[in-house]
């Protein structure tokens, strides 16, 4: 899988939901670094590498990021189209985390270009749906690139 040493970016406002995110995470046998950004200002900072996340070598571009629906701004309309933007430029797809199936969250992920949405908690299951996910996003990545 091409996410097998990469960092995982986890933008969670919960830290409860984080922590039980990353045991999942090493429950399922993954050993990815998790880094939390709690706001998508941090989130943001992170994936242009501002401030304190400019030096690549300790904060490199993650290889997949999740995104919990709820994160403050409530209302991220607004951002969807610059994080849309940047991870399409880096190849880097996206995983929207949510506590609900509301619908508006649904618009969200699409409009944000997510790969999957996925229902916390996180389990053992998703994980495993989600590896071949990435591969069809992987392949058509490189699919895109070849074109």
């Amino acid at each position: 899988m091409f996410l097998d040493n990469g960092l995982i970016l986890l933008g969670e406002d919960d830290g409860n939901d984080a922590l039980l995110f990353e045991l999942m995470w090493r429950r399922c046998g993954l050993n990815n670094r998790i880094v939390v950004a709690p706001t998508l200002n941090d989130l943001r900072a992170y994936l242009e590498g501002i401030g304190q996340y400019s030096d690549r070598e300790a904060y490199p571009l993650p290889c997949l990021v999740f995104l919990d629906g709820h994160i403050p701004p409530h209302d991220a309309t607004v951002d969807a189209e610059w994080l849309h933007l940047l991870l399409k430029q880096h190849q880097i797809p996206l995983v929207v985390l949510t506590g609900d199936m509301n619908p508006k969250l649904e618009q969200r992920a699409k409009n944000l270009g997510a790969v999957a949405r996925i229902l916390k908690p996180l389990t053992r299951e998703h994980v495993q749906a989600l590896g071949s996910t990435l591969a069809k996003y992987r392949v058509q990545a490189l699919s895109a690139e070849l074109a």
